[in-house]
């Protein structure tokens, strides 16, 4: 079974992104929902590849595994190695 999402839905920044509790992870959300923004073209489309596990970020989603500047740079030249056509 495959979820959807209802575009409709505000995703930021009142609805599941105020969910989001640590700081850390608050640090560096906006700038990589922007930047996945930009790469994806579509705000749901970047909130589903920010918010879902990934196996680059060793199963955790992009917002979750952003905890440090070394990670959330770990999130952005994943944005941009997609970007470019190099991610699976």
């Amino acid at each position: 079974m495959t979820a959807s999402i209802d575009s409709s839905q505000t995703l930021w920044p009142d609805g599941d992104w105020a969910d989001l509790k640590e700081e850390s992870v608050m640090e560096f959300a906006e700038p990589i929902r922007h930047h996945a923004e930009r790469v994806f073209g579509c705000k749901v489309k970047a909130a589903v590849w920010m918010m879902h596990p990934r196996a680059v970020f060793e199963g955790l989603s992009a917002l979750e595994y952003a905890q440090s500047d070394l990670t959330y740079q770990h999130v952005i030249e994943e944005l941009e190695r997609i970007n470019h056509g190099f991610a699976c």
